[in-house]
């Protein structure tokens, strides 16, 4: 997994080229003017089944898919010191509003939190249904 920000016609972006398996994706994600609520069409808070693994990716920043509803909190306080010892990205795939939004950031320690509508492709790369998740290169796996 590769992470960038740069400029785009729709505003700054944060561009993230993944692999796991044989599946490749650039994802671009817009990040300013955030429509609320952010509703997945493709992801749901649930459990991943069992890790999975990444190809190619030791060393990069890791990425975490979040929502605002239980689970994801539970896990966001859970894991949180693990997220900022591996200066995780959090994005945002699922909230009512911005002010939920809000609240994770005052949790986040100081990590990066980014809402996005982005969330359904990075997972269908990785072949990931569910938040939340950790996409972790470093360890080079998808887990929770």
């Amino acid at each position: 997994m590769r992470l960038g920000v740069h400029n785009s016609v729709r505003g700054l972006c944060l561009a993230v080229a993944l692999a796991s398996g044989n599946a490749a994706a650039n994802v671009e994600l817009a990040l300013p003017g955030i429509d609320y609520p952010l509703e997945p069409r493709q992801l749901s808070a649930g459990r991943l089944p069992a890790p999975i693994a990444l190809k190619g990716s030791q060393g990069q920043r890791a990425l975490a898919l979040i929502g605002t509803e239980r689970l994801s909190a539970s896990w966001f306080r859970t894991n949180v010191s693990y997220l900022v010892e591996r200066r995780a990205i959090v994005l945002v795939v699922q909230a009512p509003s911005e002010a939920h939004v809000a609240a994770i950031r005052r949790e986040a320690q100081g990590l990066v939190v980014l809402p996005t509508r982005g969330g359904d492709a990075i997972a269908s790369a990785l072949g990931v249904s569910v938040f939340p998740v950790l996409i972790d290169p470093g360890a080079g796996v998808v887990r929770q």
